[in-house]
């Protein structure tokens, strides 16, 4: 028996290629019909598997664009809680998500539950439109760590679907997932650890509502060309520009860091941390506050 880690970036043929990016994905050679993986290798498969599926890593940051912010009379405000007070709640919405694809990874890798492909990649477009909404109007307080354990069990489905095409389905042994898995967990979490500090900086400026409803309608465009690609009914009209993005995460990470630090320095928010965006309560237009005689 061989593992042979595949550098060619091609996919495995009859794969079902659940979530985008699948041809870019690195992949594992099975030979002689043994279950048990390098722990090593499996972990690089599951990084790997996220950072080369752009579906997985636009719903992680769509939920990721309301972080910074707290949601009151049915608008996202700016907080006024702290650094560690957001991250909080980012590892919260991170732990919702790992506890939901987990739990069907595990599940689906064992053979315990099986689910046609297709359907599964109709909900993860799904789950990355509900995230762009849910990041310009926020549909329940705190709702982005529901929204994150919901659909991380459709995530964890088609995590398992590679292992599914490898041959691994209902005969992969525990600690092959287990480090497929932390494969998963390790590429989210560098994901947050590029990306969060920029959307915190951010969002202490007067130009985060901006960039929050661009980012939410991208991603929310990028689900609409996944879902109906998926469904058959056309042809993903942004597949050459997903390709690009994937292809240069880096260049996205730095030049996230620049908008940044550009608007950071252009000024923060004018009414300061937690106030912008509220409703002025002062006197309004053409009234004039009367002193008592």
């Amino acid at each position: 028996m061989a593992w042979i880690p595949s550098t060619s970036g091609a996919h495995v043929p009859g794969s079902s290629a659940v979530g985008t990016g699948a041809e870019n994905r690195r992949a594992l050679e099975i030979t002689d019909g043994d279950p048990t993986a390098p722990v090593g290798e499996m972990i690089s498969l599951g990084y790997h598997h996220v950072l080369d599926g752009a579906d997985h890593l636009l719903f992680l940051l769509a939920l990721l664009l309301p972080a910074p912010l707290i949601a009151t009379a049915g608008r996202w405000r700016p907080s006024t809680e702290g650094p560690l007070s957001t991250l909080t709640a980012v590892l919260e919405v991170v732990t919702a998500f790992t506890l939901g694809h987990s739990i069907t990874l595990l599940a689906a890798a064992l053979g315990w539950v099986t689910v046609p492909a297709r359907p599964i990649e109709i909900l993860i477009a799904a789950s990355v439109g509900v995230a762009a909404i849910n990041a310009v109007r926020p549909m329940a307080r705190r709702g982005e760590a529901a929204i994150a354990a919901g659909f991380g069990l459709v995530h964890g489905l088609a995590f398992a679907g590679i292992l599914s095409d490898l041959g691994l389905a209902g005969s992969a042994s525990l600690a092959s997932l287990l480090a497929f898995n932390f494969g998963v967990e390790l590429a989210q979490l560098s994901a947050v650890a590029l990306v969060f500090p920029s959307l915190y900086l951010l969002s202490r400026t007067r130009f985060y509502p901006t960039v929050r409803v661009t980012g939410a309608c991208l991603a929310l465009a990028a689900a609409t060309g996944w879902g109906l690609d998926r469904a058959g009914a056309l042809a993903n009209p942004l597949a050459g520009v997903e390709a690009v993005a994937i292809g240069h995460l880096w260049l996205i990470v730095v030049g996230l860091a620049g908008l940044a630090g550009a608007a950071w320095i252009a000024g923060p928010s004018p009414a300061g941390p937690g106030r912008a965006d509220l409703p002025d309560l002062g006197p309004r237009l053409g009234e004039e506050s009367q002193a008592p005689d």
